[in-house]
């Protein structure tokens, strides 16, 4: 519809841009953590296998890292996120299952098996990996564990228990990114209703004076980079006042939301805006539109507005309704502002009104500039 916000879409984009800042973090994070946990392992590794834990450490584990973080600064690397980290953490942790298997043949050394709990817990909890890639990936790790353990005595009688403790903790982790899931859901849910909230009108929908004008900026901006016509529409409600004193409020807000209903079906384009701008004012911008069919649109919104039914709460005759439209039409330049067409489109609403209501009128400074 015209009058949805693209704040959501720009929230979305701001999220997606914080995930790749804070996948680059990670992959820091995790080299930082692999240098360390190299280092401190090295002399507990027995002389003559040293030199190939630290080469098959690098050539195992730095080129997909590396890719990754390179493939990270794609532009369309967004969308393949979550599988491309699902990819990365199984190479790193089959990496490490096959250091295990290796060390122990070469020299009967046992290569902790906490190792792979820690790459489970840094996919849920540091790289957040989506659940769904998450659950697919803990289950092929502890799997690929479990087949490590069974066909490599590394703990002897005590494989048994080292994997029990490895599906416990693994399991926890599990469960407690789930909850976390959950409980993100739900506040994003909140933030993203609060923020409707906050942006809309509570009778009308439409959009609050904040929120519009920061469309209108966008809009108008883009209008002057690309000349672009753009047409505001200044709309009041003939005699409200006296409406709302005859018949009463509650049916003054049902006038008032039905209005807002015809505008929506009037500006119906991708990037026509509609607010309320106070009252029983609302305010539409279109672009890309002829002076002669922007006039068009006024005295269609005319037209629409007389077939409104509406009964007074009291059952008596239909309610008559009309409205006054000022329009300013104009091709914007760097100068002009937003202030500068809704001024000048409540100039026209003024002379609309002053003619006798119920008629559409055009500023008409100029033909082609404000």
């Amino acid at each position: 519809m015209a009058n949805d916000s693209s704040e959501f879409n720009l929230v979305n984009v701001t999220n997606g841009i914080e995930d790749l800042h804070r996948l680059r973090k990670a992959l820091l994070i995790w080299a930082l953590i692999g240098i360390v946990y190299v280092t401190a392992s090295n002399p507990l590794i027995p002389l003559e296998l040293r030199y190939n834990f630290v080469v098959l450490q690098l050539l195992t584990k730095l080129p997909p890292s590396i890719i990754l973080f390179a493939a990270s600064y794609h532009p369309r690397f967004k969308r393949h996120l979550h599988p491309a980290l699902f990819t990365t953490m199984l190479l790193l942790t089959f990496s490490d299952l096959f250091l295990m298997a290796y060390l122990w043949e070469a020299g009967s050394y046992v290569y902790g098996y906490e190792c792979i709990v820690f790459e489970i817990c840094f996919a849920l909890f540091i790289v957040v990996l989506n659940y769904r890639y998450a659950y697919i990936y803990s289950a092929i790790s502890l799997a690929g564990l479990a087949y490590v353990l069974y066909n490599y005595p590394l703990y002897g009688a005590d494989s048994p228990v080292r994997m029990a403790t490895a599906l416990m903790i693994s399991g926890a982790a599990l469960v407690g990114r789930y909850r976390m899931e959950k409980a993100l859901t739900r506040i994003n849910n909140t933030n993203l209703k609060l923020l409707d909230v906050s942006q809309h009108d509570n009778l009308t929908r439409l959009l609050n004076r904040t929120p519009f004008n920061q469309r209108f900026e966008r809009l108008l901006s883009n209008a002057t980079i690309s000349p672009t016509p753009i047409a505001v529409y200044m709309i009041d409600v003939d005699n409200f006042k006296r409406l709302n004193d005859t018949h009463g409020h509650p049916l003054g807000d049902q006038l008032l939301a039905r209005i807002a209903d015809m505008l929506n079906t009037v500006f119906k384009r991708k990037d026509d805006i509609i607010g309320r701008f106070g009252g029983d004012e609302y305010i539409a911008v279109t672009s890309n539109i002829t002076k002669d069919l922007a006039y068009d649109m006024g005295q269609k919104i005319l037209s629409a507005a007389r077939i409104i039914d509406l009964q007074s709460i009291k059952g008596e005759s239909p309610i008559n309704i009309s409205l006054s439209v000022g329009i300013c039409w104009a091709t914007p330049t760097e100068h002009d502002t937003i202030q500068l067409f809704i001024k000048k489109a409540d100039t026209a609403l003024y002379q609309a009104k002053a003619s006798g209501r119920n008629t559409v009128r055009l500023y008409n400074k100029s033909d082609t500039h404000i």
